[in-house]
């Protein structure tokens, strides 16, 4: 399996559903084509938690929903 490359530290997107299509879209494009088949549903699933968790229950402007 090829070396998995470094990706940016952080992206950042607005607290909005759209915004999980586009996270999982910036990681997608950072693997390399070699590691999608590997790597390209997994990271997929776990960035679409990540981010609407994020939208969900994160917070925005100091309150909490």
């Amino acid at each position: 399996m090829p070396e998995i490359p470094l990706v940016p530290a952080h992206w950042h997107f607005p607290a909005h559903p759209t915004s999980v299509r586009r996270a999982r879209q910036a990681v997608a494009k950072s693997l390399p084509h070699a590691l999608r088949p590997h790597l390209g549903d997994d990271l997929s699933l776990l960035t679409s938690e990540l981010v609407t968790n994020a939208i969900r229950h994160g917070t925005s402007g100091g309150t909490r929903t």
